[in-house]
């Protein structure tokens, strides 16, 4: 018998019991040892000369470089009521918590989780990989490299299929069903976009939270719409490679071709901190955000037609 250098006490206990099975030619229970120790990770070779055990190496995850590499499904028929679209990153803890509420609260709907690994190396990879082979609502998609923000969250509408989409922060952990009310609030065509959490502004320049119901933008934690409105709007503009400011961008995408961006009150979830926001420095939170808010000014600066308050109002000074 062949064997690695080192291997684990369980697997050289079971090749022993597997040989003295197979001297005593009791093959089906030297066939079900050899199984316990594939599953160990070892494969079991019977040739002429006697046994030869090796490691087995991991598989080899098919991965992307870029969301173009990932097939657009916008053509197809919807295949789920909803998709869920996450994005990971070295945050195994916030993808499980995340997943777990989405499972937990999904109802009678039929709930596709879109999730894209942004090449982590904390182990959040291997767990993604594992829920998807026991979750076939699950669609796993690995980054061969770091993508962007934008690029990334690209990959998982690319790959949906749900007639309605919710893009979700990772930081989201839903406590009841936010299905049913976002499905309702969509119910009207002129609504482009709802979700938890909107922003308004007078000037474009400057955001703050609003109670709505009608709002200029809706912030990303939270940000549901209907997949076949991607056709007219468009996919998320990668040039954005950190998160913030993205979300204004893209309401302003709906707000381009008319839609109506409406708070759905009530929404059953809650917020954590956001673990990208407080891994960074003031300085690089500035910087980053900056970056992206100038992006955003390039393209919508001029917009106030664009405003639910419409353009801002000229000041008449009076003469003495």
């Amino acid at each position: 018998m062949s064997l690695p250098a080192e291997w684990p006490a369980e697997v050289e206990e079971l090749l022993h019991r597997r040989e003295e099975h197979r001297a005593r030619k009791e093959y089906a229970r030297s066939d079900a040892l050899r199984d316990q120790i594939e599953a160990l990770g070892y494969a079991v070779l019977d040739l002429p000369g006697g046994t030869v055990v090796r490691p087995v190496p991991p598989p080899v995850r098919p991965t992307v470089s870029s969301s173009k590499e990932v097939p657009s499904r916008l053509e197809e028929p919807a295949g789920w009521d909803f998709s869920v679209v996450l994005l990971a990153h070295n945050n195994r803890d916030e993808i499980e918590r995340a997943v777990a509420s989405i499972l937990r609260h999904s109802g009678d709907h039929r709930v596709e989780i879109a999730l894209l690994d942004n090449a982590s190396r904390d182990g959040t990879a291997d767990y993604i990989e594992e829920l998807s082979q026991g979750h076939p609502e699950v669609v796993a998609i690995f980054a061969a490299k770091e993508l962007g923000e934008a690029a990334g969250r690209n990959c998982g509408l690319r790959a949906s299929t749900g007639r309605i989409i919710v893009w979700m922060g990772s930081n989201v952990e839903l406590s009841g069903d936010v299905f049913t009310p976002l499905a309702a609030t969509l119910e009207d065509p002129r609504v482009g976009v709802t979700g938890g959490w909107g922003l308004s502004s007078s000037d474009l320049r400057h955001f703050e939270a609003s109670p709505g119901p009608e709002v200029d933008a809706m912030e990303a934690y939270l940000f549901a719409f209907r997949r076949s409105q991607l056709r007219e709007v468009g996919f998320l503009d990668e040039k954005f490679k950190f998160y913030r400011n993205l979300d204004l961008d893209f309401s302003f995408a709906f707000r381009d071709k008319g839609y109506r961006i409406v708070i759905t009150p009530n929404l059953p979830a809650r917020l954590h901190e956001h673990r990208v926001w407080a891994s960074l420095s003031e300085e690089e939170r500035a910087r980053l955000s900056k970056r992206n808010f100038y992006r955003f000014l390039d393209k919508w600066g001029q917009r106030y037609d664009l405003l639910l308050s419409g353009p801002p109002q000229p000041h008449h000074h009076e003469h003495a």
